[in-house]
């Protein structure tokens, strides 16, 4: 599993929830009508139980914890954006 992944979405949205599907992390989000939003780049950051975690972690936001195939991922994401 990449540690950081980035998700094409329009500017206006939120997140909803962070959850295991199908042996997958799966991300939602909520958007506003996307006709007329630019189209950004997000980062997200995945992060095992027990890895290192650097100091720029303190700006990140946490936003979900999974439990998936007998391991807990912490999901992040840069506190800019979303």
């Amino acid at each position: 599993m990449e540690r950081k992944q980035v998700l094409t979405l329009p500017e206006k949205n939120r997140v909803l929830s962070v959850q295991a599907q199908n042996d997958t992390i799966m991300l939602w989000t909520m958007l506003e009508e996307i006709e007329a939003m630019r189209i950004l780049d997000y980062n997200i950051y995945i992060v095992g139980t027990g890895w290192k975690i650097e100091p720029e972690f303190n700006n990140r936001d946490h936003i979900g914890t999974v439990k998936l195939s007998g391991f807990v991922w912490h999901i992040f994401k840069d506190k800019e954006g979303f």
